[in-house]
């Protein structure tokens, strides 16, 4: 007994002095009380420290957006080309319908030229160019679809060319007869052809003279859109 008590003493003693001090050892929650500072601390350091970002990274968002931007741009190209032609259907569609409008209101001996062909049965197929076929002629238009009357007559002028966008070509088929030609041989049914062709600059189109299908319209040419439209006016007496 008188053992356990003696070594028990010695571990709770204080050892000994140096230099004629004696040590105390602070509490163990001094020490804690440390090291939670310096762990809040380095937290601290490593979160108001300012990071960059590395040459890898700058790369990579460099190339994602330069592959957005040429996505971007493509689909902007086309938008603009899809706006391009809705607006020239729109306007063609209102020229044509101004033409088309004219021949309706016109008189169908006019229309037809009686004058120069009579009410003599023509050869199937037969058309000829508006207004008459002595004197075929085209009509012009500008961007608003505004028509662009030649001062002088036939062929705009330099200044007038200018305002010129769209050109219009006029085939009457006068043999369009449904249902029959009366019993005198009248003519009763016309049929009309408008084309629309949207000129590069102060271009013209020219027209197919050989006979068939094609005669007394607009040959084709790469790059001018051309847009066909075609009613039926009947005599209306």
């Amino acid at each position: 007994m008188n053992t356990v008590s003696q070594r028990s003493s010695r571990i709770n003693a204080t050892p000994p002095a140096r230099c004629g001090k004696p040590q105390t050892r602070p509490p163990r929650s001094v020490y804690n009380t440390q090291i939670v500072d310096f762990k809040t601390r380095e937290r601290k350091h490593r979160f108001l420290t300012p990071s960059a970002f590395s040459l890898v990274e700058i790369s990579l968002s460099l190339a994602l957006l330069s592959f957005s931007f040429v996505s971007l741009l493509g689909l902007m190209s086309s938008g603009i080309t899809q706006f391009h032609k809705a607006l020239d259907s729109t306007v063609t569609a209102q020229i044509a319908q101004r033409v088309l409008n004219d021949a309706r209101q016109a008189d169908f001996a006019a229309l037809t030229d009686e004058k120069n062909l009579g009410t003599k049965k023509l050869p199937p197929g037969f058309n000829f160019r508006a207004p008459s076929v002595d004197a075929p002629a085209f009509r012009y238009f500008d961007e608003q679809g505004n028509e662009v009357q030649p001062a002088q007559g036939g062929e705009p002028t330099g200044s007038e060319r200018l305002r010129v966008a769209y050109q219009v070509n006029v085939r009457v088929r006068p043999a369009a007869e449904t249902p029959k030609a009366s019993q005198n041989g009248a003519l009763q049914l016309a049929q009309v052809t408008v084309q629309v062709a949207h000129l590069p600059g102060d271009s013209t189109l020219s027209i197919e003279e050989e006979s068939g299908a094609q005669q007394n319209l607009f040959k084709h040419r790469h790059g001018v859109p051309v847009y066909t439209y075609a009613a039926l006016v009947g005599r209306n007496e």
